[in-house]
């Protein structure tokens, strides 16, 4: 098993064999909790624009800029709220200002997973029941562009898991609690979603994408 920790969009584009997209403020934990609320599937799109384009279909589209979900959206990034939503097997589509992105970045990959703490044994244990041989670990950070503590970390997180690593997670949670990621949480009034993503293991999901009518979804697995 070879492992690589990438980071941003740079990285995804660069990733290849098992692709692990780690978006943990917040929308790994949003498709998570989205697909556990009963979504079929959940569609990443790159712009605004383009989800606004998909309501003409019938669709909840959901998303953030800056952290903010805009007026004119179903949904916002909440994982916290995304968890109590009513989906009962609905399509939604989803913008972000990062990890939708870099779920729709990588043109090397073998599959295409998220990632967080919240699914971290899940992920590992899909792994190793995979084989995968080659691993790309992508902590995606703000805007994509630049580096966030609690995607680097998790990242790590899930490399020692991988290697049967010693790791102390109370700890590595322990400091995110005032990281930067999380400083921005709360300024944001975000404090349940900081809680949920910080929650390790709750899911046993590892959402995964396919292709369908040519296009990239997410879908749980």
């Amino acid at each position: 098993m070879k492992i690589r920790l990438l980071s941003g969009i740079e990285g995804a584009q660069a990733a290849d064999g098992s692709v692990v997209v780690i978006d943990v403020f917040r929308a790994s934990n949003t498709i998570i909790a989205l697909l556990a609320a009963g979504a079929r599937a959940v569609i990443p799109v790159a712009t605004l624009g383009e989800a606004r384009a998909w309501r003409r279909t019938g669709r909840l589209i959901g998303g953030e800029r800056q952290g903010i979900q805009p007026k004119d959206f179903d949904f916002g990034n909440s994982p916290a709220a995304a968890a109590r939503m009513q989906l009962c097997g609905r399509d939604v589509v989803f913008t972000t200002s990062a990890g939708t992105k870099g779920l729709l970045a990588p043109q090397n990959a073998d599959q295409i997973l998220i990632g967080s703490f919240a699914n971290a044994q899940a992920l590992c244990r899909h792994l190793r029941g995979a084989r995968a041989g080659r691993i790309s670990l992508v902590a995606m950070g703000l805007r994509g562009r630049e580096k966030a503590e609690e995607d680097e970390l998790c990242a790590a997180y899930i490399r020692d898991l991988l290697e049967d690593r010693p790791t102390d997670i109370r700890m590595i949670l322990g400091a995110l609690t005032d990281c930067k990621g999380a400083q921005r949480l709360r300024r944001l009034g975000q404090h349940d979603d900081l809680e949920y993503c910080l929650r390790p293991d709750h899911s046993d999901a590892v959402p995964r994408v396919r292709i369908s009518d040519g296009r990239r979804i997410v879908v749980s697995g």
